[in-house]
């Protein structure tokens, strides 16, 4: 006789279904009947099911004859956000079978606990990189956001893009990534596509009517991400003039006590180095405020000279500048291509951004107690519209609680008197004037490692 149990709202469990389940996990031929029996408990006694799962299906051998049920086990167990099991059931049956959607199931749970060391493993052991299968490009989406690599985000979407045209579906999906990147023209451009897809039978004046829906809608969106953008530099602003109040403020200050003290010695006698002292301190003070004007000139300069250069030799030009600096501290250098690549755009502000990346990088490693070898590697790459520049230093790193801040105006980690916290700030304001981005790896431990993406054409 079956024994008869009850879950916490009384619902009945006949043990003999427990049995049957059991049954079916054996063979796929089951796999209706156990979908069936699995939902009735996940539904019912969820614990009762969990306790099932871990007992005969998370630590079996897999194989192909039980390959569907297993697969099956991924997303129950997904559903209770239990992505240990998920990453080892999915990691386990590829060495089986590979299966697009399991590799999807296996990137997701990477995603939801902020770490994809399994789904690094499976790109390199499956070459997924070279594969145009939508799941997997789906995923890898995620993973180089996660990386901050959106230049290959952007060619990733590119891809599934060419490679759905006519689908729907993976269109919407693409629109979708480009509206939440902001890569707002891209996905004007597929909003018509989808539209005309899916309305390719309908009158030609309302597939018109309807595109033109769509064009609005993006230019609001794209309106959107302007005013947003337009807060931060806003923001920016602001900070940086409280930052300039003040560095200014401290000098001016002890400009007029020193000039106070000594006018009340003037009025008795004075010798020439009291005069001296009084002359030294304030010429001290003014330099440092002139020192903060120099640094700032990159941001209100109006000058502005649009012309076609190479990005290789403007990266060298600094390297060579500072070369005396390198081999000081024994720091060698890496430049890859040595080819030239060529943007339009104001080489004045480029090599001004390169000037800043490299200083900060030889700082580094100059305060670096770490034994190993000191190296700045730059990275250059192109893709369709973009320049990819990845920029390395072996040097201490960035703490993770400080990564946040390190674009913002004066913020520095430095002692006083060692840095004014406006290199990495000047940076990010000379890429958004040539349109394009800056942002620091987090997940890179080595020292430090910048992604900039600039426009072949910065106008």
């Amino acid at each position: 006789m079956a024994t008869k149990l009850f879950n916490k709202n009384s619902t009945i469990i006949d043990s003999s279904n427990i049995n049957n389940l059991l049954t079916f996990i054996s063979d796929d031929k089951y796999f209706q009947e156990f979908t069936k029996q699995s939902k009735f408990l996940e539904k019912n006694n969820l614990s009762m099911l969990k306790s099932l799962l871990n007992k005969h299906i998370l630590n079996r051998r897999r194989n192909l004859k039980t390959y569907r049920i297993d697969c099956y086990c991924i997303s129950i167990y997904n559903r209770m956000e239990l992505h240990d099991e998920v990453l080892k059931l999915a990691e386990e049956l590829l060495l089986v079978k590979f299966d697009s959607v399991v590799v999807l199931a296996l990137f997701k749970s990477c995603k939801k606990i902020k770490n994809y060391e399994i789904a690094e493993r499976v790109i390199k052991k499956y070459s997924l990189l070279k594969i145009g299968d939508f799941n997997i490009q789906y995923g890898l989406v995620h993973y180089f956001e996660f990386c901050g690599e959106m230049d290959r985000v952007y060619e990733t979407l590119s891809r599934m893009e060419k490679n759905g045209l006519d689908s729907n579906p993976i269109q919407q999906t693409v629109y979708n990534f480009y509206l939440q990147f902001g890569f707002i023209d891209d996905a004007k451009r597929v909003g018509k596509l989808i539209y005309n897809i899916k309305h390719q039978k309908l009158h030609k004046k309302f597939i018109t009517e309807v595109q033109e829906t769509a064009e609005e809608l993006g230019s609001k969106i794209g309106q959107l991400y302007s005013e947003l953008d337009h807060q931060k530099q806003l923001a920016a602003i602001s900070d940086l003039t409280l930052g300039i109040s003040h560095e200014l403020g401290q000098p001016i200050t002890n400009i007029r006590y020193t000039i106070q003290f000594y006018a009340k010695l003037f009025k008795e006698q004075v010798s020439k180095k009291e005069v001296t002292d009084v002359f030294d301190s304030i010429l001290e003070e003014t330099e440092r405020m002139g020192n903060l004007v120099k640094r700032l000139a990159p941001l209100t300069s109006r000058k502005n000279v649009i012309e076609t250069f190479d990005v290789v030799q403007r990266i060298q030009n600094r390297l060579d500048a500072e070369k005396l600096k390198l081999q000081e501290l024994h720091i060698q250098t890496h430049v890859s291509p040595k080819t030239p690549i060529y943007i339009e755009g104001d080489p004045v502000h480029f090599e001004q951004i390169i000037n800043n990346l490299l200083l900060n990088a030889i700082d580094a490693i100059r305060h670096s107690n770490v034994a190993q070898k000191n190296l700045i590697t730059i990275l250059l790459s192109k893709t369709t519209n973009n320049i990819i520049i990845k920029f390395f230093d072996t040097g201490v790193g960035i703490e993770k609680d400080h990564q946040k801040k390190i674009f913002d105006p004066f913020f520095t980690t430095k002692p006083p008197g060692e840095g004014e916290g406006l290199g990495l700030f000047i940076i990010w304001n000379l890429m958004k004037g040539m349109r394009g981005t800056v942002s620091l790896d987090g997940r890179y431990t080595e020292g430090s490692k910048f992604l900039l993406t600039i426009p072949k054409n910065t106008i």
